[in-house]
């Protein structure tokens, strides 16, 4: 009882306190849509609703605890894709457990700013580790057979030179036309 009074000094409680963290998230969003794009959103919204909303969105918000939590992410890291293609592992990768992570941290921190509980949850828990694999670059000699062997098709040899001399991104060099390529003046318009 003292460290709940304790916990809860100086904080007010209102009937949304008693909201569950399914209902906070969905009000979180809402508020979120008049600063963010929309497909940020979106975005925010797929990750909560597949991976946290399951897990823990009956729960009252204000007894979401931080064991809770790291209970989520290693059930996620575990299994927590919902539809593993053939071969591929039933977990999430730790990049999107941190991204899950960092959502749901700040959907929390903005309920204790508006004084629907008294701390995040979050800042006692230690984020995911975030696994950076090494970049695979083509050597020279496998840049040579790689350009020797598309030689043949024109517009795959264009369309990999220009990507390999570039460091467009796959997204960039997709969009490209043919009017964005000015031959006389040897630029590329992107």
């Amino acid at each position: 009882l003292r460290q709940n009074i304790d916990l809860y000094q100086g904080v007010d409680l209102t009937e949304q306190s008693r909201m569950t963290l399914a209902e906070w998230l969905e009000q979180w969003l809402g508020q979120m849509s008049a600063t963010l794009r929309p497909s940020t959103v979106e975005h925010y919204r797929k990750d909560m609703e597949n991976h946290v909303v399951p897990y823990l969105g009956a729960k009252m918000l204000t007894q979401v605890t931080a064991a809770d939590l790291r209970k989520l992410y290693d059930t996620l890291k575990r299994h927590g894709r919902k539809n593993p293609r053939p071969g591929q592992s039933h977990g999430l990768s730790s990049t999107t457990v941190h991204n899950i992570q960092a959502t749901l941290h700040q959907a929390l921190r903005a309920a204790v700013e508006q004084g629907l509980i008294p701390r995040t949850p979050p800042n006692e828990v230690e984020p995911p580790k975030v696994i950076h694999q090494p970049m695979n670059i083509l050597n020279e000699e496998q840049l040579e057979t790689f350009m020797e062997a598309i030689k043949a098709e024109p517009i795959w040899h264009d369309f990999f030179y220009t990507e390999l001399t570039t460091g467009l991104r796959r997204g960039e060099i997709c969009g490209l036309m043919w009017t964005d390529f000015d031959g006389k003046a040897g630029t590329l318009q992107v």
